[in-house]
């Protein structure tokens, strides 16, 4: 997904510490946009907005965009989401949310028209430059709300996780029944890649203490499985990438 915004005249950042520096050191506002590339909207705000040169320096002059794909950190995404639900706004994709240098969300949205996110744009710049005491004490309210587990939140009984590996072996057994042998990845469309998905076969193939290459047929199946999509994504990706 980053790949398709990287000629948006917006200054993007991934997700990390040198982001989060930026805002820290420059006292701006983060406005993280959480999309993925099946998502429609997603491509209609790039096209109506990030593509905008206009829109785009309102957005590298007051804030530290980041771009975020939600498929390569759910748990990002999750987080934010739950926070834009907690303001009593409806959450969708792409997720759009104003945070402080400390991460901490004080407002935010889905998808905005282009005159209306130049606005939104303007109006949160003014607020943080004359009422920014406001913005931070209600972005801690929010935190508060966030920082409390699920058992908190919805009265859950807690109990220790422990993670087997017989239990390991059933997750894998259900997951395998989803890989598609011909093509690799998993049955059924669209095929977007899901990095957690493969992270944990690789980790599963690890923690099996079979060290055999990834898709020899002679690993825990785990690696089979991972092997199969690897391949045919790199047939394609070589091409491409003018080398191998």
């Amino acid at each position: 997904m980053c790949c398709q915004h990287q000629h948006n005249p917006v200054d993007w950042y991934p997700w990390g510490e040198e982001a989060l520096q930026k805002a820290r050191q420059e006292n701006k506002p983060i406005l993280l946009s959480i999309g993925y590339s099946a998502c429609h909207w997603c491509h209609v705000m790039e096209h109506e907005s990030f593509g905008n040169e206009g829109v785009a320096r309102l957005m590298n002059e007051h804030f530290v965009p980041i771009k975020l794909d939600r498929e390569e950190r759910p748990d990002i995404d999750q987080i934010y989401m739950d926070a834009i639900q907690a303001m009593g706004l409806q959450g969708g994709w792409p997720l759009n949310v104003f945070l402080t240098p400390a991460q901490k969300p004080f407002y935010g949205g889905t998808y905005f028209p282009r005159q209306q996110w130049e606005q939104l744009l303007q109006n949160i710049a003014d607020a943080w430059a004359k009422n920014r005491p406001a913005l931070e004490e209600s972005s801690e309210k929010f935190a508060d709300a966030l920082s409390a587990s699920d058992v908190e939140r919805f009265r859950l009984q807690q109990h220790p996780l422990q993670i087997t590996r017989l239990k390991l072996e059933h997750l894998f057994s259900s997951f395998q029944k989803k890989f598609d042998t011909k093509r690799g990845g998993l049955q059924g469309a669209p095929k977007f890649p899901m990095p957690s998905h493969w992270q944990f076969l690789l980790h599963l193939q690890l923690a099996s203490g079979e060290q055999k290459s990834v898709g020899s047929g002679r690993t825990h199946p785990a690696g089979n499985g991972l092997g199969r999509t690897l391949r045919p994504a790199g047939r394609r990706l070589c091409p491409l990438l003018g080398r191998c």
